[in-house]
Order: C-alpha cells, then sequence, then structure tokens
C-alpha cells in the first residue's frame, strides 16, 4: 500500500505501531506525571490541554512536557519527556510562552 493509500485508521494507528517497533515518536500534547503514572493529555490546538496540565500540577501533579512530548518504549514501559528544543517551555494562552520555573 503507497503512502497516499494509507487510510485514516492505519494513520492514526501509525504513532502506536512505530512504538511497538521501539522508536521514538514525538506527539502534540501536555504530559503530566500525577501518582506516578504519566497522564498525556491530547486535542486540538487552544483547547486547554496546558490548563488543564497546569490544573494537575497545583493538585500535586509533577509537569513533564508541554506541545511536544518524546514518547519511547523501553522494555515494557512507554516513557515520555519533553523535546529537547522545548522542554523547558510553556505555552499560556494569552501570556505567551514562559520558562516552566516561572510558573512551577
Amino acid at each position: 500500500m503507497g503512502a497516499d493509500e494509507t487510510t485514516l485508521v492505519e494513520a492514526k494507528d501509525a504513532p502506536v505501531r512505530r512504538e511497538k517497533e521501539g522508536r521514538k515518536i514525538v506527539i502534540h500534547g501536555v504530559l503530566v506525571q500525577v501518582f506516578g503514572l504519566g497522564v498525556q493529555i491530547m486535542g486540538d490546538s487552544g483547547i486547554g490541554k496546558t490548563a488543564c496540565g497546569l490544573d494537575l500540577i497545583a493538585r500535586g501533579g509533577l509537569w513533564i512536557a508541554d506541545d511536544a512530548v518524546v514518547l519511547e518504549k523501553k522494555g515494557d514501559a512507554l516513557y515520555g519527556r519533553g523535546h529537547e528544543r522545548t522542554k523547558k517551555l510553556i505555552a499560556v494562552r494569552g501570556l505567551g510562552i514562559l520558562e516552566d520555573r516561572a510558573l512551577l
């Protein structure tokens, strides 16, 4: 099947396939650690992912990444971290792009 013949379902499953093959992937979203587990918040731009993530850290969560989340499979576990270029930045609607230490 050629690239232009890929179905929507196959396209949605592509990150899962890449993860299962042991490769790193970058996805759009916010990653927060809550009770020792990673919580990935995904959705369209402007929907409130960052605001939800900031609310979770105000309740005891740990901020991991905003906008670009790198996922990598190691053994049977899936690990997430911030992308090298944006790992210390948080984009807050109405305030702009801020360093994480200014908010956390």
